[in-house]
């Protein structure tokens, strides 16, 4: 089975096939209103929470020095990448029985999910990248931060495109052989053994998960030294580290269910092209891709938390936006009683 290979479900009319094999291959074919409707709200959420998250991240005072504030916004162009690819082009899909877009729309489709999924994987780790180099090198000057933020931004965006290539190789539309006119964009023929296959589908998953997660984990250890043994912290600052560290564990969260059925693939070929995987395929990828509406609402909810903490102190001085430093993917601010004013 090969990465996110859409199987196409979708309403039509048994009548408009005259061959007897061809129509009772149509009947077979049901649709899934449910599932349709959910992809379709979930893409509607993810643009509306991601543009809000972008608009925010980008009218911060700071917004043009802090690394984090522009991981966030590349953060919410990947979401929109996979809302527009990944959620909308799989509920449309979900509604026709024909793929009726030509060989270079199915290319572009697939590479497009793929771009959408590498680019929010490793936009999070490189969050959890520069939240740990913030917290062992605070006295970074901001040219050294923004040089950290271009590498981080730059080499999550190589990562995403030359990993998505292969999508435009191996997908390509057939010709279904029992009905005339009824084409599919689909992987079948493109690897000659099954082998091959096997590394297409490792490689996937260590791309689009486990080398992600290797870098979250290993950052979050590190994140718990440093605050252990540099305690206390103000509350601005505890607020930026928890959001950065929730941020990556919810895509962990969203996304295991989905790899740890992958595995099972990888390791039971046989079982992985069965209808119950197909079945199972579809209800876990629906709370991975949940990633898209969870991250813009962690940051949301993270900015009002720290609104409303520095409110109800009434101790608030900008001296970080002066020097160019922030902790943990967070502006740290200096907190001075009010009366010092």
């Amino acid at each position: 089975m090969s990465s996110m290979d859409n199987i196409s479900y979708g309403h039509h009319d048994v009548s408009l096939y005259d061959d007897p094999s061809c129509a009772s291959f149509m009947s077979s074919i049901t649709i899934d209103y449910a599932a349709i409707s959910v992809y379709f709200t979930m893409g509607t959420l993810a643009l509306l929470l991601n543009t809000v998250m972008a608009w925010m991240a980008v009218r911060r005072g700071d917004s043009s020095q802090s690394v984090n504030s522009v991981l966030f916004v590349q953060l919410a162009v990947a979401n929109v990448v996979m809302a527009l690819f990944n959620l909308f082009a799989g509920g449309a899909w979900r509604l026709t029985v024909r793929f009726m877009g030509g060989n270079g729309l199915c290319k572009f489709v697939k590479m497009m999910e793929m771009i959408g999924v590498y680019a929010v994987a490793w936009t999070v780790a490189g969050m959890s990248v520069d939240g740990c180099a913030n917290a062992f090198f605070p006295a970074e000057n901001r040219r050294q931060q923004r040089i950290r933020g271009g590498i981080i931004a730059g080499l999550t965006w190589v990562i995403a495109i030359v990993g998505a290539i292969p999508q435009a190789i191996i997908f390509h539309v057939m010709q279904a052989p029992v009905c005339r006119d009824f084409y599919q964009c689909i992987t079948f023929g493109s690897f000659s053994t099954d082998q091959q296959e096997h590394y297409y589908t490792a490689s996937f998953a260590a791309l689009a998960f486990f080398g992600p997660l290797a870098a979250i984990c290993t950052c979050s250890v590190l994140l718990c030294i440093s605050f252990a043994e540099t305690q206390p912290h103000p509350p601005t600052r505890r607020v930026g580290v928890w959001m950065t560290f929730c941020t990556a564990w919810a895509f962990c969260l969203c996304w295991t269910p989905y790899f740890v059925l992958h595995l099972r693939h990888m390791f039971d070929w046989s079982w992985a092209t069965s209808e119950d995987s197909t079945d199972l395929t579809e209800k876990l990828i629906l709370p991975a891709y949940s990633i898209v509406v969870v991250s813009p609402a962690i940051f949301l909810v993270s900015r009002w938390i720290a609104t409303r903490s520095t409110n109800q102190t009434g101790y608030f001085n900008t001296s970080a936006r002066n020097t160019g430093h922030h902790t943990a993917g967070y502006a740290v601010m200096e907190m001075k009683p009010s009366s010092s004013r």
